[in-house]
């Protein structure tokens, strides 16, 4: 066959055409648009901004501790199922309470992470139920808090039946709440929540995220609920179930090492607040990222990483950069550093070990890379 014969002009146009669109495509991957800009003008569309990673520090490690799988199933922490962890709650020997909310139960971690149930029954794969008495025959729907006592009363948010229920002595008892959402100040079932969630003691009393009407309620160990205004300790403490308009910005060092910058990222919804000597740490349910903050210093990214992109959930253990959760909603943390992550979408309890310095409440040491390719610590 005779092959024709292919016009200078035209290949080199071709060439010139070909090496635009990867061009196009690898600016493209470069930048992204800023949200809300509108188009128009004489510009014709909305302005360019650099895309910014940021990511946590590298003396951050992050691993899974308990679950894998979504499933209901007690045991040994490597056999052990979780399904929708979303509320986490320490108990004086180093243990843990668990909402466990679509297995629609409480479950105990044991110091260890021997996991076995602590209060509810019923079809794991139902809408849950509603009912008081003993703890393996009670049932609640969905719950999303749950809080312990000095005396060891523990308080649980049951959130699909709008109610907020007390155990103690083995019993479970509905504590306030009609079954119906409401917003009612009163006591007992005259008084009425919508959807309640994350909770926490202090001051004697429960103060309860009531997520449906977007504010903290007052419950009493003799069940009066009010409404009052909330300290700051509390709001600090409760985090905020619904964020401001631009949350707060987020500090972060490059590449999870060096001097700490502010970023142009914000913090998300955050979850209920864990107090480790100087340091409050929060999940950012929101943006998949476990947060931090040493007194009134700035808020620190301490794993996970953020984009301008849409953040989207993942699972990976490892040190701050690399590590990566699935919608993490709620922290607990030990006397020793420990930290516990709900990761909700992954099914998991992760542990997450924080650096000496940190918790004591000191400055940060910077992270440096060595010319032999090892990091090394200021300290």
């Amino acid at each position: 066959m005779l092959q024709k014969e292919v016009d200078p002009k035209v290949a080199a146009i071709l060439t010139v055409v070909a090496l635009a669109a990867v061009q196009a495509v690898y600016y493209k991957n470069l930048v992204v648009q800023t949200p809300g800009a509108g188009g128009g003008g004489g510009a014709g569309g909305a302005p360019m901004v650099p895309r910014q990673t940021i990511v946590g520090r590298q003396d951050v490690l992050v691993s899974d501790f308990v679950g894998e799988a979504p499933g209901m199933l007690d045991g040994p922490r490597w056999q052990a199922r979780l399904s929708g962890p979303n509320a986490l709650a320490s108990m004086p020997d180093g243990g843990l309470l668990i909402a466990d909310s679509r297995n629609h139960r409480i479950r105990r971690m044991s110091p260890g992470g021997a996991l076995s149930t602590f209060a509810g029954s019923g079809d794991v794969d139902s809408v849950g139920g509603k009912s008081d008495g003993p703890v393996d025959q009670a049932r609640f729907k969905f719950p999303s808090g749950v809080c312990v006592s000095p005396d060891g009363t523990v308080y649980i948010s049951d959130t699909g039946n709008h109610r907020v229920c007390a155990v103690s002595g083995g019993q479970v008892r509905t504590l306030v709440g009609s079954g119906q959402p409401g917003k009612t100040d009163g006591s007992g079932p005259a008084a009425t929540f919508n959807s309640p969630g994350t909770m926490v003691w202090q001051g004697g009393s429960v103060w309860v995220a009531d997520l449906g009407n977007r504010v903290f309620r007052r419950v009493t160990p003799t069940g009066a609920v009010t409404t009052p205004t909330p300290p700051a300790e509390v709001k600090l403490t409760a985090g905020q179930p619904w964020p401001p308009a631009n949350g707060e910005a987020i500090s972060a060092y490059e590449e999870g090492r060096g001097e700490l910058t502010v970023s142009t990222h914000f913090t998300g919804r955050l979850s209920s607040g864990a107090h480790i000597g100087g340091l409050w740490v929060w999940a950012d349910a929101q943006h998949h990222t476990l947060l931090g903050r040493l007194g009134t210093g700035p808020i620190v990214l301490l794993s996970g990483h953020r984009d301008t992109f849409p953040a989207k959930a993942s699972h990976s253990d490892g040190d701050g950069p690399r590590a990566s959760y699935a919608a993490p909603s709620a922290v607990a943390a030990r006397a020793d550093g420990t930290v516990f992550v709900a990761d909700f979408e992954g099914n998991r309890i992760r542990k997450v070990e924080l650096p000496r310095w940190m918790i004591e409440g000191d400055t940060a040491p910077p992270i440096r890379s060595s010319r032999f390719g090892r990091d090394f610590r200021g300290r």
